[in-house]
């Protein structure tokens, strides 16, 4: 049995296609005429394009006549640009999930071909693409927040006769070149006083007019985007409130208000990521914690901001946290040390005790960290007496020959005390040694 024997609509196109990759499409396609055939009028009708294709030239043959894509992956596409995908999106307005992750050839204004055509779209992934503005997401939500207040509220029918004509479909557009099926005022006179054939005619006109279904945000991927920052989710999340899945990872600009805006209106949340998200503090996780029930797992690489005390609440609430490398909460670790730069220095005052003044050299205004790593070998070099003197609570019981904790996050600014990015270590002020117990538990507030 030959391939050209098996049905198309029933076998072919429905359950053997879907299957295979675009490269064993293109083989088959340059098999024979009527395997040619075959495989463009699958074209045609494939909804499905997961896997990214990595030249102009074949992403064109690909799409040049399919109407129906509902899955279009275009990941790592250098070499795309807005005239090529433009040309895709107006002819697939059934688009569901988009993935234009570190496609870097493209400008924001494609955004605006998203939102117009795509009303059905559920999943958008944008990690890594620097051209994502705040002004285009803003007009995307506009511009959805827009068909959504059609939709609930649409216009009342006029009055006017000459705009009843128009709703039912009576009066000849002479743009479209459309010419009204009920000629003579008589004619007219008699349908429009009849009530059995205007309720007949109105329902003709509402049977061709096109069902258009808007959905809203269901995945968004707005990873390592640097110019994105708290004022572009302020109207994002109250428009867009269905996100399950969301990852904010590497924006650097981004803080506790953005969590505040999550815990607010996202209460289907389920997976989120903030990984090196260095303004994030244990108040905005504990925030989001508190007010998204739904949360099952949350991505925590390199945040400096959070502590372990937010992570033994989220674990005991049934929240699978990922650590990942470079954790402030994870046990020291040196492949997982910082640079040098980022330890503050130690005042030597909080050096002074019996325990540790055979191994700190006494007279210094500054001990540096390097010296602490290296006393740190000592078995009577404590550093969980250290970190209590410096006003901050354990959170496990550390080995006694591991190096000193890292600084940890204020609880009331949220920000990380006594870094500075200069040559020159910096150091803790007196007012950042000397807290209180009240403000340690202020970080369990809501912001």
């Amino acid at each position: 049995m030959l391939l050209t024997d098996l049905s198309l609509e029933d076998i072919l196109i429905p359950q053997i296609f879907p299957l295979l990759s675009y490269r064993d499409w293109l083989n088959i396609r340059s098999t024979s005429r009527a395997l040619c055939s075959i495989i463009q009028v699958f074209l045609s009708k494939n909804r499905s394009l997961p896997v990214p294709v990595h030249s102009e030239s074949l992403l064109k043959v690909l799409t040049q006549s399919a109407t129906n894509i509902r899955v279009l992956n275009l990941a790592n596409a250098s070499y795309l640009k807005d005239d090529v995908l433009r040309a895709i999106l107006q002819k697939n307005h059934k688009l569901k999930s988009l993935n234009l992750r570190n496609c870097t050839a493209l400008t924001p204004g494609i955004l605006q071909v998203v939102s117009i055509q795509c009303k059905e779209l559920q999943v958008l992934l944008l990690g890594g693409c620097g051209w994502v503005k705040t002004d285009a997401l803003d007009y995307h939500t506009f511009h959805h927040k827009r068909l959504l207040e059609t939709k609930n509220n649409p216009v009342p029918q006029s009055q006017d006769m000459l705009a009843v004509l128009g709703i039912i479909g009576l009066r000849s557009c002479v743009q479209l070149r459309k010419k009204s099926r009920y000629v003579g005022k008589d004619d007219l006179f008699s349908k429009l006083n009849s009530p059995d054939k205007l309720k007949k005619i109105s329902h003709k006109h509402l049977k061709k007019k096109p069902r258009t279904r808007i959905r809203s945000l269901v995945e968004l991927d707005l990873s390592n985007n640097v110019e994105l920052s708290d004022l572009t989710f302020t109207e994002f999340f109250v428009v867009f409130n269905l996100i399950r899945h969301l990852n904010i990872s590497k924006l650097p600009q981004v803080t506790d208000i953005t969590m505040k805006h999550i815990a607010e209106n996202l209460k289907e949340l389920e997976h989120l990521d903030i990984s090196e998200n260095m303004k994030i503090s244990d108040r905005g996780l504990y925030t989001v914690a508190k007010h998204c029930r739904k949360l099952r797992s949350v991505r925590l690489e390199r945040c400096i901001g959070i502590t372990g005390l937010t992570i033994e609440f989220l674990e005991k609430n049934g929240i699978r946290v990922q650590k990942g490398r470079g954790c402030m909460f994870n046990q020291p670790d040196a492949s997982m040390l910082p640079p040098i730069w980022l330890y503050p220095s130690i005042p030597s005052f909080l050096l002074d005790s019996p325990e540790n003044s055979e191994i700190i050299p006494q007279g210094q205004d500054n001990v540096s960290v390097e010296n602490l790593l290296q006393a740190s070998s000592s078995r009577r070099f404590n550093p969980g007496r250290l970190e209590t003197r410096m006003g901050f609570s354990r959170h496990y019981n550390a080995p006694e020959s591991l190096p000193v904790s890292r600084p940890q996050p204020s609880p009331q600014s949220g920000e990380f005390s006594g870094l500075s990015r200069s040559s020159q270590p910096a150091s803790y002020s007196s007012s950042e040694v000397n807290m209180t117990s009240e403000a340690k538990n202020d970080i369990f507030k809501h912001p």
